[in-house]
């Protein structure tokens, strides 16, 4: 009985749920790319062949295919070799949709024993709310937590690299997000639409750049002394679009936010009493910040009611599951710290005020588990049984011993025999040459 309500209870999936860990000592970059490609061949397939119905034009499909077709590129090559319906441009095309399609979050904390960086992955929501479905459906049952001993970071199925990673020997942690504010020409903005997004980042990848993906593997497995900001940005790298990095040291108020190109956009700092920095995509204004982008004003003042210096890595983590850091589309959470890593996938409905707009996203309750439901009748059916059994035995037990009281001098059948009914013991209790 107990063994049966276990599998029950596994078979119910729930939210949020712990990512995979994928533990390779000393492995490359190369290696856990063909790893996880490797593993995921019919989730890639699929996908390539959703986006190329349903957000790829066939015109885009082949002036990118004229242009990359012979392009030389060791992940695309990998690509092309395990994915038997890909050809190595499905690389440049699928890793440019989940570069620009997906946009990070950070959160980044002073704490007593160092400085966390809380991470969030949102897939950006399109026209097609079906295909931004499915690829938030992708990315949360196929990310994992790479684990190399001296690294850790989160990876995509199919995009080299890592999303967000710290390394060990380094003692930094550091991720990437798109830059929507700096206003330099590679700046992300609305001037573009998105196929021309996807054909400009497709067309670099052919053509020796790189995503900030790579670049965060590169850091971790050479683990520089220096901070990450100077390592990731300037001439070392040449990235598709213009970016923002943010990265946390070792010490307290040890965090910061650079973009690509240098320069500082924030940084911690006791003597100002920063803290604590949430970073979008979008505007902070330091002078008025009533005018930056909501989400960063909501959840600045949201940690400020939830924490205090002695708060633990739980209470951060409870405040990245709420709105606007986690919303319906986002399929992953992840805090690093420099003692553990708490990376888990997500799933959450919107909860929305009378203007229909998202102002909470509430975890959704598990699945029916139709299993469940059934096993949960039976034992309802068997004990109400036992029960009804119980009850008539105890009745003809009592009906038994009533018997032999008024009766002492008879010889009554046994217990059992009282499954007969009244009349036959009515006929052994009555005296022997005396009938009916």
């Amino acid at each position: 009985m107990q063994i049966l309500l276990l599998l029950c209870l596994a078979l119910g999936a729930r939210y949020p749920q712990p990512l995979p860990l994928s533990r390779c000592r000393g492995c490359s970059a190369e290696h856990f790319f063909e790893l996880l490609v490797r593993a995921n061949a019919d989730r890639l397939d699929e996908v390539i062949r959703r986006l190329q119905h349903d957000l790829v034009s066939d015109e885009l499909y082949a002036h990118l295919m004229g242009a990359l077709g012979t392009s030389a590129n060791p992940y695309a090559e990998l690509f092309e070799r395990h994915i038997p319906s890909a050809s190595r441009m499905d690389y440049f095309v699928y890793a440019s949709v989940m570069h620009v399609l997906t946009e990070g979050m950070v959160m980044l904390i002073s704490q007593p024993t160092g400085t966390a960086l809380g991470y969030s992955l949102t897939v950006k929501e399109l026209g097609d709310s079906d295909l931004t479905n499915y690829l938030y459906q992708f990315v949360r049952d196929a990310a994992i937590v790479a684990d190399a001993n001296s690294f850790k970071g989160l990876m995509i199925p199919g995009v080299p690299g890592f999303l967000a990673a710290y390394s060990v020997e380094a003692r930094h942690i550091a991720t990437y997000l798109h830059d929507a504010l700096s206003g330099v020409p590679d700046a992300f903005t609305d001037s573009l639409a998105l196929a021309e997004y996807i054909e400009k980042s497709a067309l670099a990848l052919g053509n020796g750049s790189i995503l900030p993906t790579e670049a965060l593997f590169k850091y971790v497995s050479e683990a520089p002394r220096e901070y990450p900001g100077p390592y990731l940005t300037g001439t070392r790298f040449t990235y598709p679009f213009s970016l923002m990095f943010a990265s946390t040291g070792p010490g307290s108020y040890d965090g910061e936010v650079v973009f690509s190109n240098g320069t500082v956009l924030r940084r911690l700092n006791p003597l100002h009493g920063v803290w604590r920095i949430v970073q979008t995509d979008g505007l902070f204004n330091t002078t008025n910040p009533k005018r930056s982008d909501f989400r960063i004003t909501q959840l600045e003042t949201a940690l400020d009611a939830a924490l205090n210096p002695t708060s633990s890595s739980n209470d951060l983590y409870n405040v990245m599951r709420t709105y606007p850091f986690r919303t319906e589309t986002t399929p992953l959470l992840a805090l690093f710290t420099e003692d553990e890593v708490l990376a888990d996938a997500q799933l959450c409905i919107s909860i929305k005020d009378a203007a229909r707009k998202p102002v909470a996203c509430s975890d959704m309750p598990p699945p029916t588990n139709w299993f469940c439901v059934l096993l949960s009748l039976v034992l309802a059916g068997g004990v109400i049984a036992l029960w009804v059994i119980g009850v008539i035995s105890a009745r003809r037990l009592e009906r038994y011993e009533r018997l032999r009281k008024e009766n002492p001098e008879q010889e009554l059948p046994p217990p059992d025999f009282l499954c007969c009914n009244r009349k036959t013991i009515k006929n052994c209790l009555r005296p022997r040459g005396r009938s009916e």
